[in-house]
């Protein structure tokens, strides 16, 4: 049985706008719908299948939003996919997180509600924010099993372009070199490296909710915490995961 944290859906292009849902739950979005519309009908879509979504049966419902021409989910593959690299994590965080663009954005963190949601991993270009180039912050509330707070962790999130900055309930955690613009063009492939970041023990709570914070500047195109796995994964486990890779 493939592993279901692994796991893709592949919707190929949909003209213009859509938002997907696998058993009543969004796990996607591209373009933005009215009124304030954004296309996207040029974006290859594939999204990730939270497995904690998936039973026996499942049901798959594409909302679309067509401006005009064709319409609709047009071509492309469709199915199921597997990532052979996911890595296996032992809390997945990864669906709906806060957004909000701009430099000092992560100053605003208290006003979390007023922020606009964002389908994490997936570029925000392809999710209303088209030709945005800059600053901005995504952050997620979220509670967590006490077992996972004794652990050491790992925090995992993906691939993101193309510089980052990372809190954890307040405490800076990492960063893809120092922040700001310079780092890009120093660090030009810093957009396709893999974020995992140790996490401090007694860091996480079990008893109020924890706050992650992403701080992001993208300097061309894309933009955001784009693909890959996104979640929490113990250090042993992590060491297994590169140490199976390594032995590929």
């Amino acid at each position: 049985m493939p592993d279901k944290q692994a796991l893709y859906l592949q919707l190929g292009y949909i003209d213009d706008v859509h938002e997907v849902f696998v058993n009543g739950v969004r796990i996607g979005l591209s373009g933005k719908f009215p009124p304030r519309f954004s296309t996207a009908y040029n974006v290859f879509r594939s999204y990730k299948l939270p497995a904690d979504l998936l039973q026996e049966n499942n049901t798959i419902a594409v909302r679309v939003y067509d401006a005009g021409g064709e319409g609709g989910i047009v071509h492309g593959n469709l199915g199921i996919m597997m990532d052979v690299d996911a890595v296996p994590l032992d809390v997945d965080l990864s669906g709906s997180w806060k957004f909000k663009i701009g430099q000092y954005a992560h100053e605003n963190i208290d006003q979390l509600e007023t922020w606009d949601n964002i389908i994490v991993p997936g570029n925000w270009e392809d999710q209303g924010y088209k030709n945005y180039d800059g600053y901005a912050c995504y952050a997620l509330e979220f509670k967590l099993e006490e077992k996972f707070v004794k652990d050491r962790m790992v925090l995992i999130l993906g691939k993101i372009d193309d510089i980052d900055q990372v809190f954890v309930n307040g405490v800076l955690v990492g960063q893809s070199g120092e922040f700001k613009p310079q780092t890009v063009h120093e660090r030009s492939n810093s957009w396709q490296q893999l974020r995992g970041y140790y996490l401090p023990q007694n860091l996480l709570s079990s008893s109020e909710k924890n706050t992650i914070v992403v701080r992001v500047y993208d300097g061309l195109q894309g933009g955001g915490i784009y693909s890959g796995s996104i979640g929490l994964i113990s250090q042993d486990h992590y060491i297994q995961y590169w140490n199976k890779r390594r032995n590929k």
